[in-house]
């Protein structure tokens, strides 16, 4: 059973969900038109359906996925361009947010130290 990498335990388990199955995609792990199907990927990162739902609403807000009724969640078909395109946005916003979750989890650190 593969599991959310330790570098994601800081991070709601809806983001990080949704961070390894955006990855999946991008790296055709998961091809355009794949189904993603809630509970094989909460029993895969052993966690519940409802990170995982929420997980795929957000990759649906972003484009990546498209929810269909009676069919659920599918990988949408990608051009050449929105590919390199959520590249460069992950290159941008991952250190903010690596930043971000170092700074808390240091803090929450030193609390539990005490």
């Amino acid at each position: 059973m593969a599991t959310v990498s330790k570098s994601l335990k800081h991070k709601t388990m809806s983001t990080a969900a949704a961070e390894e199955i955006r990855s999946r995609i991008l790296e055709g792990v998961f091809p355009p038109g794949h189904q993603l199907r809630q509970e094989e990927l909460a029993q895969e990162f052993g966690i519940s359906r409802i990170p995982i739902r929420e997980a795929l609403l957000l990759l649906e807000s972003e484009g990546i996925v498209r929810i269909q009724p009676h069919r659920g969640a599918v990988v949408v078909e990608l051009s050449a361009e929105e590919v390199e395109e959520l590249f460069n946005m992950r290159i941008l916003f991952e250190p903010f947010f690596t930043r971000k979750v170092g700074a808390a989890s240091r803090t929450r650190g030193f609390r539990e130290a005490r």
